[in-house]
């Protein structure tokens, strides 16, 4: 939360933990400013990818569709 309070332009998921897929961690996102997201390793469900890209550009590696 204290990073994200930063502004940033980019947010890089690249561990698995839990509170990355986290409804609150997700919504923290949401309240910056636009920004690019990577989920570098697939972390994001299909849910919380439709809603940061109501925003924010996400991109995850592995995924030509997004």
């Amino acid at each position: 939360s204290a990073v994200l309070s930063a502004n940033p332009v980019l947010a890089v998921i690249c561990t698995g933990h839990k509170q990355y897929t986290l409804d609150s961690t997700v919504e923290a996102i949401m309240t910056c400013k636009p920004l690019t997201v990577f989920d570098t390793i697939g972390l994001l469900s299909q849910r919380q990818i439709d809603h940061i890209a109501s925003r924010h550009v996400v991109k995850v590696l592995g995924r030509g569709d997004i």
